[in-house]
Protein backbone atom coordinates (compact mmCIF):
# COMPACT_ATOMS: atom_id res chain seq x y z
CA UNK A 1 0.00 0.00 0.00
CA UNK A 2 1.69 2.96 -1.12
CA UNK A 3 1.72 6.24 1.17
CA UNK A 4 0.31 9.33 1.13
CA UNK A 5 2.81 11.88 -0.35
CA UNK A 6 4.58 14.26 1.89
CA UNK A 7 3.81 18.10 0.87
CA UNK A 8 6.91 18.76 -0.52
CA UNK A 9 8.61 20.70 -3.49
CA UNK A 10 11.97 20.17 -4.63
CA UNK A 11 13.97 22.21 -6.93
CA UNK A 12 17.67 22.87 -7.79
CA UNK A 13 19.65 26.10 -7.54
CA UNK A 14 22.94 25.73 -9.16
CA UNK A 15 24.45 22.86 -8.21
CA UNK A 16 22.70 22.26 -5.46
CA UNK A 17 19.71 20.21 -4.51
CA UNK A 18 16.38 21.82 -2.10
CA UNK A 19 13.22 20.23 -0.65
CA UNK A 20 10.81 22.95 0.22
CA UNK A 21 8.67 21.77 3.10
CA UNK A 22 5.43 23.43 3.02
CA UNK A 23 3.84 22.12 6.55
CA UNK A 24 7.29 24.07 8.48
CA UNK A 25 7.62 26.64 5.91
CA UNK A 26 11.39 25.80 5.51
CA UNK A 27 13.96 25.59 2.41
CA UNK A 28 16.37 23.02 3.27
CA UNK A 29 19.46 21.65 1.22
CA UNK A 30 19.46 18.27 0.60
CA UNK A 31 21.86 15.68 -0.93
CA UNK A 32 21.09 15.03 -4.36
CA UNK A 33 20.71 11.00 -3.90
CA UNK A 34 18.01 12.02 -1.82
CA UNK A 35 16.41 14.76 -3.96
CA UNK A 36 15.98 11.94 -6.72
CA UNK A 37 14.92 9.76 -4.17
CA UNK A 38 12.09 12.47 -3.16
CA UNK A 39 11.25 13.87 -7.25
CA UNK A 40 11.06 10.69 -8.53
CA UNK A 41 9.69 8.00 -5.75
CA UNK A 42 7.35 10.42 -2.86
CA UNK A 43 5.34 7.21 -2.25
CA UNK A 44 8.57 5.02 -1.52
CA UNK A 45 9.72 6.91 1.56
CA UNK A 46 10.49 3.75 3.41
CA UNK A 47 12.89 2.94 0.77
CA UNK A 48 12.12 -1.12 0.82
CA UNK A 49 13.38 -1.18 -2.35
CA UNK A 50 16.65 1.30 -1.86
CA UNK A 51 19.70 -0.76 -0.35
CA UNK A 52 21.28 2.43 0.23
CA UNK A 53 20.69 3.32 4.21
CA UNK A 54 22.23 5.96 3.59
CA UNK A 55 19.33 7.80 2.23
CA UNK A 56 17.12 6.33 4.58
CA UNK A 57 18.60 7.73 7.75
CA UNK A 58 19.08 11.33 5.55
CA UNK A 59 14.79 10.87 5.52
CA UNK A 60 14.31 9.17 8.77
CA UNK A 61 16.18 12.30 10.68
CA UNK A 62 13.70 14.50 8.18
CA UNK A 63 10.57 12.70 9.33
CA UNK A 64 11.84 12.80 13.33
CA UNK A 65 12.35 16.51 12.87
CA UNK A 66 9.18 17.12 12.07
CA UNK A 67 9.67 17.54 8.10
CA UNK A 68 7.78 15.38 5.36
CA UNK A 69 4.41 15.88 6.91
CA UNK A 70 1.41 14.94 4.65
CA UNK A 71 -1.35 17.48 6.12
CA UNK A 72 -2.65 19.96 4.07
CA UNK A 73 -5.45 22.33 4.82
CA UNK A 74 -8.94 20.89 4.91
CA UNK A 75 -11.02 23.91 4.91
CA UNK A 76 -10.97 26.88 3.36
CA UNK A 77 -11.73 30.14 5.53
CA UNK A 78 -9.33 33.03 5.78
CA UNK A 79 -7.57 33.45 9.17
CA UNK A 80 -9.23 37.50 9.53
CA UNK A 81 -13.13 36.26 8.84
CA UNK A 82 -14.25 36.24 11.90
CA UNK A 83 -13.05 39.87 12.67
CA UNK A 84 -14.05 41.08 9.36
CA UNK A 85 -17.29 42.68 11.00
CA UNK A 86 -14.90 44.31 13.19
CA UNK A 87 -12.41 45.56 11.32
CA UNK A 88 -15.09 46.70 8.82
CA UNK A 89 -17.21 49.03 11.36
CA UNK A 90 -13.67 50.32 12.95
CA UNK A 91 -10.84 49.52 11.29
CA UNK A 92 -11.26 51.10 7.53
CA UNK A 93 -8.07 52.92 7.21
CA UNK A 94 -8.13 54.01 3.63
CA UNK A 95 -10.84 55.37 1.60
CA UNK A 96 -9.76 56.15 -2.10
CA UNK A 97 -12.18 58.46 -4.06
CA UNK A 98 -13.05 58.43 -8.10
CA UNK A 99 -13.13 61.86 -8.22
CA UNK A 100 -14.28 61.71 -12.10
CA UNK A 101 -14.07 58.68 -14.58
CA UNK A 102 -12.73 61.49 -17.26
CA UNK A 103 -8.99 62.19 -18.76
CA UNK A 104 -6.92 65.07 -20.18
CA UNK A 105 -4.81 62.45 -21.89
CA UNK A 106 -5.79 59.03 -23.99
CA UNK A 107 -3.22 56.30 -23.26
CA UNK A 108 -2.79 53.42 -24.82
CA UNK A 109 -2.78 51.09 -22.04
CA UNK A 110 -5.22 52.66 -19.57
CA UNK A 111 -7.85 50.52 -18.38
CA UNK A 112 -10.32 53.32 -19.67
CA UNK A 113 -9.02 53.30 -22.84
CA UNK A 114 -11.08 51.00 -24.57
CA UNK A 115 -8.90 48.28 -24.71
CA UNK A 116 -10.35 46.52 -21.90
CA UNK A 117 -13.79 44.78 -20.81
CA UNK A 118 -13.95 46.27 -16.99
CA UNK A 119 -13.90 50.65 -17.71
CA UNK A 120 -13.76 53.00 -20.45
CA UNK A 121 -13.54 56.95 -19.89
CA UNK A 122 -16.61 59.11 -19.32
CA UNK A 123 -17.95 62.05 -18.26
CA UNK A 124 -19.11 61.56 -14.92
CA UNK A 125 -17.87 63.18 -12.28
CA UNK A 126 -17.96 62.88 -7.74
CA UNK A 127 -20.24 65.69 -6.12
CA UNK A 128 -18.36 67.26 -3.20
CA UNK A 129 -22.07 65.87 -1.42
CA UNK A 130 -20.79 62.72 -2.50
CA UNK A 131 -17.46 62.87 -1.61
CA UNK A 132 -18.72 64.22 1.57
CA UNK A 133 -20.84 61.36 2.69
CA UNK A 134 -17.45 59.53 1.64
CA UNK A 135 -15.46 61.14 4.29
CA UNK A 136 -17.66 61.15 6.75
CA UNK A 137 -18.22 56.96 6.24
CA UNK A 138 -14.53 56.76 6.24
CA UNK A 139 -14.88 59.01 10.01
CA UNK A 140 -17.28 56.97 11.29
CA UNK A 141 -15.46 53.41 10.47
CA UNK A 142 -12.32 54.25 11.82
CA UNK A 143 -12.79 54.43 15.18
CA UNK A 144 -9.74 52.30 16.11
CA UNK A 145 -7.23 53.87 13.24
CA UNK A 146 -5.45 57.15 15.03
CA UNK A 147 -3.83 57.22 11.53
CA UNK A 148 -5.92 57.16 8.21
CA UNK A 149 -5.63 58.00 4.12
CA UNK A 150 -7.36 59.56 1.77
CA UNK A 151 -6.67 58.71 -1.65
CA UNK A 152 -7.85 61.02 -4.74
CA UNK A 153 -8.44 58.62 -8.27
CA UNK A 154 -9.32 59.17 -12.26
CA UNK A 155 -9.62 59.69 -14.73
CA UNK A 156 -7.06 62.20 -13.98
CA UNK A 157 -7.93 63.81 -10.43
CA UNK A 158 -6.50 67.04 -11.50
CA UNK A 159 -9.73 67.59 -13.22
CA UNK A 160 -11.12 68.18 -10.36
CA UNK A 161 -8.56 70.16 -8.12
CA UNK A 162 -11.30 72.55 -6.35
CA UNK A 163 -13.01 69.27 -5.18
CA UNK A 164 -9.82 67.71 -4.42
CA UNK A 165 -9.18 70.90 -2.36
CA UNK A 166 -12.54 70.91 -0.36
CA UNK A 167 -12.59 67.39 0.08
CA UNK A 168 -9.05 68.22 2.09
CA UNK A 169 -10.24 70.72 4.17
CA UNK A 170 -13.41 68.88 5.00
CA UNK A 171 -11.49 65.99 6.04
CA UNK A 172 -9.23 67.47 8.40
CA UNK A 173 -12.19 69.18 10.09
CA UNK A 174 -14.36 65.93 9.65
CA UNK A 175 -11.64 63.75 11.42
CA UNK A 176 -9.53 65.92 14.10
CA UNK A 177 -7.82 64.11 16.27
CA UNK A 178 -6.22 61.53 13.69
CA UNK A 179 -3.57 61.75 11.43
CA UNK A 180 -4.77 62.12 7.50
CA UNK A 181 -2.47 61.38 5.08
CA UNK A 182 -3.72 62.65 1.66
CA UNK A 183 -2.41 60.95 -1.64
CA UNK A 184 -3.03 61.40 -5.30
CA UNK A 185 -1.79 59.66 -8.89
CA UNK A 186 -1.75 61.89 -11.76
CA UNK A 187 -0.07 62.76 -15.17
CA UNK A 188 0.93 65.67 -14.02
CA UNK A 189 0.45 68.01 -17.30
CA UNK A 190 -2.36 69.65 -15.43
CA UNK A 191 -0.32 70.96 -12.38
CA UNK A 192 0.08 74.50 -11.37
CA UNK A 193 2.43 76.17 -8.77
CA UNK A 194 -1.42 77.08 -7.05
CA UNK A 195 -1.89 73.55 -6.87
CA UNK A 196 1.50 72.83 -5.02
CA UNK A 197 1.00 74.90 -2.53
CA UNK A 198 -2.13 73.45 -1.49
CA UNK A 199 -0.67 69.92 -1.84
CA UNK A 200 2.62 71.36 -0.01
CA UNK A 201 0.32 73.00 3.05
CA UNK A 202 -1.60 69.91 3.22
CA UNK A 203 1.17 67.57 3.41
CA UNK A 204 -0.15 66.11 0.48
CA UNK A 205 1.52 62.95 -1.76
CA UNK A 206 1.20 63.18 -5.44
CA UNK A 207 2.54 59.97 -7.49
CA UNK A 208 3.51 60.91 -11.05
CA UNK A 209 2.81 58.57 -14.23
CA UNK A 210 6.43 58.48 -15.71
CA UNK A 211 7.17 56.10 -17.92
CA UNK A 212 10.82 56.71 -19.19
CA UNK A 213 12.24 59.02 -21.72
CA UNK A 214 10.44 61.14 -24.14
CA UNK A 215 10.50 58.69 -27.24
CA UNK A 216 9.13 56.12 -24.73
CA UNK A 217 6.86 58.27 -22.94
CA UNK A 218 5.13 60.25 -25.51
CA UNK A 219 4.48 56.28 -27.67
CA UNK A 220 1.38 55.84 -24.85
CA UNK A 221 0.86 58.69 -22.63
CA UNK A 222 -0.52 61.70 -25.20
CA UNK A 223 -2.84 64.15 -25.14
CA UNK A 224 -6.01 64.14 -26.89
CA UNK A 225 -4.74 66.05 -29.24
CA UNK A 226 -2.23 62.58 -30.24
CA UNK A 227 0.54 65.17 -28.91
CA UNK A 228 2.72 63.56 -26.28
CA UNK A 229 2.84 64.61 -22.69
CA UNK A 230 6.27 64.17 -21.75
CA UNK A 231 7.68 67.95 -22.19
CA UNK A 232 4.82 69.59 -20.02
CA UNK A 233 5.53 66.75 -17.22
CA UNK A 234 8.78 67.68 -16.88
CA UNK A 235 8.24 71.12 -17.09
CA UNK A 236 6.14 70.68 -14.03
CA UNK A 237 8.64 68.44 -12.30
CA UNK A 238 10.99 70.59 -12.59
CA UNK A 239 8.84 73.85 -11.48
CA UNK A 240 8.14 71.65 -8.22
CA UNK A 241 12.10 71.10 -7.92
CA UNK A 242 13.33 74.10 -8.41
CA UNK A 243 10.17 76.32 -6.57
CA UNK A 244 9.87 73.64 -3.84
CA UNK A 245 12.14 71.11 -2.88
CA UNK A 246 11.44 70.48 0.38
CA UNK A 247 7.94 69.15 -1.08
CA UNK A 248 9.98 67.47 -3.79
CA UNK A 249 12.25 65.76 -1.54
CA UNK A 250 9.46 64.79 1.07
CA UNK A 251 6.31 64.12 -1.14
CA UNK A 252 7.48 62.98 -4.61
CA UNK A 253 7.36 59.94 -6.09
CA UNK A 254 6.72 58.22 -9.75
CA UNK A 255 5.39 55.40 -11.00
CA UNK A 256 6.50 53.63 -14.60
CA UNK A 257 4.24 51.36 -16.82
CA UNK A 258 6.82 49.13 -18.64
CA UNK A 259 5.63 47.97 -22.13
CA UNK A 260 6.63 44.57 -22.82
CA UNK A 261 6.83 43.92 -26.00
CA UNK A 262 9.74 47.30 -25.97
CA UNK A 263 13.01 47.42 -24.44
CA UNK A 264 13.51 47.91 -20.67
CA UNK A 265 17.12 49.08 -20.20
CA UNK A 266 16.39 52.66 -21.86
CA UNK A 267 13.79 53.26 -19.46
CA UNK A 268 15.94 51.84 -16.49
CA UNK A 269 18.96 54.19 -17.62
CA UNK A 270 16.84 57.23 -18.03
CA UNK A 271 15.28 57.13 -14.68
CA UNK A 272 19.24 56.12 -13.57
CA UNK A 273 20.55 59.21 -15.17
CA UNK A 274 18.55 61.77 -14.97
CA UNK A 275 19.61 64.36 -12.61
CA UNK A 276 16.42 65.65 -11.96
CA UNK A 277 15.03 62.42 -10.63
CA UNK A 278 17.80 61.58 -8.71
CA UNK A 279 17.09 60.16 -5.50
CA UNK A 280 13.39 60.04 -6.00
CA UNK A 281 11.50 56.86 -5.15
CA UNK A 282 9.92 55.14 -8.08
CA UNK A 283 7.66 52.10 -7.95
CA UNK A 284 6.92 50.34 -11.38
CA UNK A 285 4.87 47.60 -13.49
CA UNK A 286 4.28 46.47 -16.51
CA UNK A 287 1.44 46.95 -18.52
CA UNK A 288 -1.69 45.50 -16.90
CA UNK A 289 -3.17 42.49 -19.29
CA UNK A 290 -6.20 41.58 -16.43
CA UNK A 291 -9.04 42.36 -18.81
CA UNK A 292 -7.75 42.99 -21.70
CA UNK A 293 -9.23 42.50 -24.89
CA UNK A 294 -5.52 41.40 -26.62
CA UNK A 295 -2.90 39.74 -24.60
CA UNK A 296 0.44 41.41 -24.69
CA UNK A 297 3.61 39.98 -25.64
CA UNK A 298 7.23 40.29 -23.70
CA UNK A 299 9.95 40.43 -26.21
CA UNK A 300 13.00 38.55 -25.95
CA UNK A 301 14.94 42.49 -25.66
CA UNK A 302 12.92 43.22 -22.80
CA UNK A 303 13.29 40.15 -20.74
CA UNK A 304 17.05 39.75 -21.17
CA UNK A 305 17.31 43.18 -20.09
CA UNK A 306 14.78 43.10 -16.74
CA UNK A 307 16.73 39.27 -16.33
CA UNK A 308 20.01 41.50 -15.76
CA UNK A 309 18.97 44.54 -13.62
CA UNK A 310 17.59 41.97 -11.13
CA UNK A 311 20.78 40.13 -11.33
CA UNK A 312 22.16 43.73 -10.20
CA UNK A 313 20.02 43.06 -6.90
CA UNK A 314 21.23 39.98 -6.55
CA UNK A 315 25.02 41.00 -6.55
CA UNK A 316 24.01 44.01 -4.43
CA UNK A 317 22.50 42.03 -1.94
CA UNK A 318 25.55 39.55 -1.74
CA UNK A 319 27.79 43.05 -1.11
CA UNK A 320 29.51 42.06 -4.55
CA UNK A 321 28.16 46.12 -5.82
CA UNK A 322 26.96 49.10 -3.61
CA UNK A 323 23.53 49.88 -3.03
CA UNK A 324 23.74 52.65 -4.89
CA UNK A 325 24.08 50.95 -8.34
CA UNK A 326 20.49 48.54 -7.62
CA UNK A 327 17.99 49.63 -10.34
CA UNK A 328 15.58 51.66 -9.77
CA UNK A 329 12.81 49.77 -11.17
CA UNK A 330 13.94 47.02 -9.43
CA UNK A 331 12.84 48.04 -5.68
CA UNK A 332 9.61 45.75 -5.83
CA UNK A 333 11.79 42.43 -6.79
CA UNK A 334 14.14 43.32 -3.73
CA UNK A 335 11.15 43.54 -1.53
CA UNK A 336 9.78 40.61 -2.32
CA UNK A 337 13.30 38.86 -2.05
CA UNK A 338 13.90 40.50 1.85
CA UNK A 339 10.49 39.05 2.60
CA UNK A 340 11.54 35.87 1.61
CA UNK A 341 15.15 35.89 3.59
CA UNK A 342 13.16 37.13 6.66
CA UNK A 343 10.33 34.53 6.50
CA UNK A 344 13.24 31.61 5.60
CA UNK A 345 15.35 32.84 8.56
CA UNK A 346 13.08 33.88 11.60
CA UNK A 347 10.11 32.60 11.05
CA UNK A 348 8.28 28.89 10.49
CA UNK A 349 5.40 27.16 11.16
CA UNK A 350 4.81 23.83 13.24
CA UNK A 351 2.38 22.35 10.86
CA UNK A 352 -0.44 23.85 8.43
CA UNK A 353 -3.92 24.09 10.52
CA UNK A 354 -7.10 22.80 9.17
CA UNK A 355 -8.48 25.72 8.23
CA UNK A 356 -6.70 28.44 6.24
CA UNK A 357 -6.40 30.51 3.06
CA UNK A 358 -3.36 31.66 0.99
CA UNK A 359 -2.16 35.10 1.64
CA UNK A 360 -3.55 36.82 -1.28
CA UNK A 361 -6.35 38.76 -0.66
CA UNK A 362 -6.03 41.76 2.02
CA UNK A 363 -9.02 42.49 4.33
CA UNK A 364 -11.54 44.12 1.39
CA UNK A 365 -12.40 47.48 2.49
CA UNK A 366 -10.56 48.03 5.54
CA UNK A 367 -6.99 48.08 3.71
CA UNK A 368 -8.30 50.12 0.61
CA UNK A 369 -11.80 50.70 -0.10
CA UNK A 370 -12.53 52.31 -3.19
CA UNK A 371 -15.81 54.24 -3.78
CA UNK A 372 -16.70 55.76 -7.52
CA UNK A 373 -18.54 58.41 -8.66
CA UNK A 374 -21.38 56.82 -7.93
CA UNK A 375 -20.90 56.03 -4.31
CA UNK A 376 -20.39 52.26 -5.44
CA UNK A 377 -17.96 50.37 -3.01
CA UNK A 378 -15.27 48.21 -3.84
CA UNK A 379 -11.52 46.77 -2.40
CA UNK A 380 -10.13 48.73 -4.08
CA UNK A 381 -9.01 51.05 -7.47
CA UNK A 382 -7.66 48.20 -9.22
CA UNK A 383 -10.61 45.49 -9.58
CA UNK A 384 -13.18 45.41 -12.44
CA UNK A 385 -16.07 48.09 -11.81
CA UNK A 386 -18.68 45.82 -14.01
CA UNK A 387 -17.91 42.26 -12.31
CA UNK A 388 -20.98 41.38 -9.67
CA UNK A 389 -18.41 39.78 -7.39
CA UNK A 390 -16.51 42.96 -6.88
CA UNK A 391 -19.02 44.97 -6.02
CA UNK A 392 -19.34 45.12 -2.04
CA UNK A 393 -21.93 47.92 -1.44
CA UNK A 394 -22.68 51.63 -1.44
CA UNK A 395 -22.26 54.80 0.63
CA UNK A 396 -26.26 54.54 1.13
CA UNK A 397 -26.41 50.81 2.39
CA UNK A 398 -23.09 50.69 3.52
CA UNK A 399 -20.92 47.46 3.02
CA UNK A 400 -22.23 44.23 1.86
CA UNK A 401 -20.24 42.02 4.74
CA UNK A 402 -21.52 39.23 3.54
CA UNK A 403 -20.05 40.06 -0.29
CA UNK A 404 -17.49 41.57 1.61
CA UNK A 405 -16.46 37.56 3.20
CA UNK A 406 -16.70 36.38 -0.14
CA UNK A 407 -14.35 38.39 -1.31
CA UNK A 408 -11.70 37.52 1.66
CA UNK A 409 -12.47 33.90 0.86
CA UNK A 410 -11.65 33.89 -2.81
CA UNK A 411 -9.98 30.51 -2.27
CA UNK A 412 -13.24 28.78 -1.50
CA UNK A 413 -13.61 28.85 -5.77
CA UNK A 414 -10.31 26.93 -6.03
CA UNK A 415 -10.34 25.32 -2.62
CA UNK A 416 -9.30 21.63 -4.07
CA UNK A 417 -6.51 22.61 -6.32
CA UNK A 418 -5.38 25.18 -3.47
CA UNK A 419 -4.90 22.70 -1.02
CA UNK A 420 -2.77 20.91 -2.99
CA UNK A 421 -0.41 23.26 -4.23
CA UNK A 422 2.98 23.40 -2.82
CA UNK A 423 2.93 27.30 -3.23
CA UNK A 424 -0.18 27.60 -0.83
CA UNK A 425 1.69 29.46 1.91
CA UNK A 426 2.73 31.88 -1.13
CA UNK A 427 0.37 32.70 -3.22
CA UNK A 428 -0.58 36.56 -3.44
CA UNK A 429 -4.10 35.84 -5.77
CA UNK A 430 -6.67 38.50 -5.34
CA UNK A 431 -9.78 39.44 -6.72
CA UNK A 432 -7.80 42.46 -8.72
CA UNK A 433 -5.23 39.84 -10.24
CA UNK A 434 -8.66 37.68 -12.12
CA UNK A 435 -9.88 38.26 -15.56
CA UNK A 436 -13.33 38.69 -15.34
CA UNK A 437 -14.24 38.40 -19.01
CA UNK A 438 -14.13 35.09 -18.58
CA UNK A 439 -17.60 33.15 -18.40
CA UNK A 440 -15.65 30.74 -15.80
CA UNK A 441 -14.67 32.64 -12.70
CA UNK A 442 -13.00 29.39 -11.57
CA UNK A 443 -11.10 28.54 -14.93
CA UNK A 444 -10.27 32.12 -14.94
CA UNK A 445 -8.73 31.76 -11.14
CA UNK A 446 -6.39 27.88 -12.40
CA UNK A 447 -5.07 30.39 -15.28
CA UNK A 448 -2.87 32.21 -13.13
CA UNK A 449 -1.95 28.85 -11.45
CA UNK A 450 1.51 27.75 -12.73
CA UNK A 451 2.89 31.47 -13.38
CA UNK A 452 2.40 32.26 -9.10
CA UNK A 453 4.27 28.83 -8.56
CA UNK A 454 7.00 29.49 -11.24
CA UNK A 455 7.78 32.90 -9.47
CA UNK A 456 7.19 31.51 -6.22
CA UNK A 457 10.52 28.73 -7.37
CA UNK A 458 12.48 31.49 -8.84
CA UNK A 459 12.42 33.81 -6.01
CA UNK A 460 13.13 30.29 -3.57
CA UNK A 461 15.98 29.76 -6.28
CA UNK A 462 17.61 33.47 -5.94
CA UNK A 463 17.24 33.17 -1.76
CA UNK A 464 19.06 29.47 -2.05
CA UNK A 465 21.88 30.98 -4.10
CA UNK A 466 22.95 33.57 -2.06
CA UNK A 467 22.18 31.67 1.06
CA UNK A 468 25.25 29.46 -0.62
CA UNK A 469 27.02 32.35 -1.22
CA UNK A 470 27.87 33.61 2.40
CA UNK A 471 25.04 36.28 2.67
CA UNK A 472 23.62 36.05 6.31
CA UNK A 473 20.29 38.10 6.85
Amino acid sequence: MKQERPFIHTFTAGDNCYLYDVNTDKILHIPEKVYQCLKNDPDELELEKNPEHEIKDYISKLKSSGFLKTTKVKETEHPETRFLSSYLDSKITTLILQVTQNCNLRCDYCVYSGSYHNRVHSNKRMSFEMARKGIDFLAEHSGDCDNIYLGFYGGEPLLEFELIHRCIKYANERCKGKKIYFNLTTNGTMLTREMVRVFEKYDVHPMFSLDGPKEVHDMSRKFISNKGSFEKLIENIRMIKDEFPGFFKDNVSFNTVLNPERSYSCVSDFISGEELLKDSPFSSGIINSVNAKEARGVSEQFAAEEQYEYFLVLLEKAGEISEDRTPPLEAAESVQLDQIRYRKNLEGLSGLPEKCHHAGPCIPGSFRLFMNVDGDFYPCERVCENADITKMGNIKDGIDLEQAERILNLERITEEACHGCWAYNYCQLCIADIDLSDDELKTSILKRCPGIREGVEEKFKDYCILKEYGFQY
